[in-house]
């Protein structure tokens, strides 16, 4: 692994700067040089006073949930390719929701600005839920209706992101994401055996490279994470 910038190729240091720039970051941004886990221990990255972080993130914050998917859901072309089931709701109808006649009489976009999240019931929110997780793993594309809909249930949606140039996840440690959506960005990514990576939210791991001795350890691995990695080491 290069222990520094000016040791990696000029396409590389490229591909990086690329990837950095989707979150409106670049080279200074990175919280530190090195992330390394301790073995047999865990390494937490969470924010908030749950529990006890060495490094803060980059906080994103957007009302757009397309803006959210560009950072950390599947390219929609990806998407279009992949063998990766996603489930995707019904659509929702005013005239389904039992909601004031008030309300269900204006015309939709109106009567969606005037909707208020505790008209919903739990179904309700439970199948927009379902599309926001949707839109993310999926083509986002055939969701579009559902867009208005989440982003009335999550007005303002903060994004983690965790940008190192060199991360290395030692053998029987863990390198452990708190709730929440975390994007894990890095030149270089070793994950030796018995090493994992965990995460109690959203992850997306963006990486130029990864080197690992072992298939993956992730909770989950998407295919917008194979296909954006550059490079795959064993």
């Amino acid at each position: 692994m290069p222990a520094e910038l000016k040791d990696i190729k000029e396409e590389d240091r490229l591909d990086f700067e690329k990837r950095l720039a989707n979150y409106g970051l670049d080279l200074s941004s990175l919280i530190s040089n090195e992330l390394t886990t301790v073995p047999s221990s865990i390494t937490p990255l969470y924010i908030g006073n749950a529990v006890q972080s060495k490094f803060s993130p980059i906080i994103l914050k957007t009302s757009d949930f397309d803006q959210v998917n560009q950072w950390i859901g599947t390219p929609d072309t990806i998407a279009d390719k992949t063998k990766f089931v996603v489930d995707v709701p019904k659509p929702l109808r005013f005239e389904n929701l039992n909601l004031r006649r008030t309300v269900v009489e204006l015309p939709e976009e109106d009567a969606l600005a005037k909707l208020k999240v505790e008209d919903l019931s739990s179904e309700h929110l439970h199948t927009i839920r379902k599309a926001a997780k949707a839109y993310i793993d999926g083509d986002s594309r055939k969701l579009k209706a559902f867009k208005p809909w989440i982003e009335k249930l999550f007005p303002v949606i903060d994004i983690h992101v965790w940008p190192f140039f060199n991360v290395t996840v030692k053998s029987g440690s863990v390198l452990e994401f708190g709730p929440g959506a975390h994007v894990l960005s890095a030149y270089n990514l070793t994950i030796e055996k018995g090493g994992l990576v965990r995460c109690y939210g959203h992850l997306k791991v963006d990486a130029v490279i990864i080197e690992k001795t072992e298939p993956f350890k992730f909770i989950e691995l998407s295919a917008a994470v194979l296909e954006s990695i550059k490079t795959v080491r064993q």
